[in-house]
């Protein structure tokens, strides 16, 4: 098994918690439960909130957004990675 790097994101823009989405029926989507030395912390992952990590020396930045037009993502969050004016959807 190999090891993970831990990584530091340093946050840009801390968003929004939107009550519907954050404590309705796919509230597991919007929450990260982060495993610590001591415990389980968990996160919200909060609308239009924005980060950036360094790996290998490049940095990426990571926008978290909601789009709510389509049935099937209409609950769920978009990621948006953005690395040298080049952006990645997931």
């Amino acid at each position: 098994m190999t090891k993970s790097k831990i990584v530091a994101p340093t946050l840009i823009s801390c968003g929004l918690i939107i009550p519907e989405l954050h404590f309705g029926p796919f509230s597991r989507k919007w929450w990260l439960e982060i495993s610590t030395e001591k415990d389980q912390e968990t996160f919200p992952i909060r609308v239009g909130m924005s980060i950036v990590t360094e790996l290998n020396g490049q940095n990426f930045t990571i926008l978290f957004l909601h789009i709510g037009i389509h049935i099937l993502l209409k609950n769920l969050p978009l990621y948006v990675c953005m690395h040298n004016c080049s952006s990645y959807l997931r």
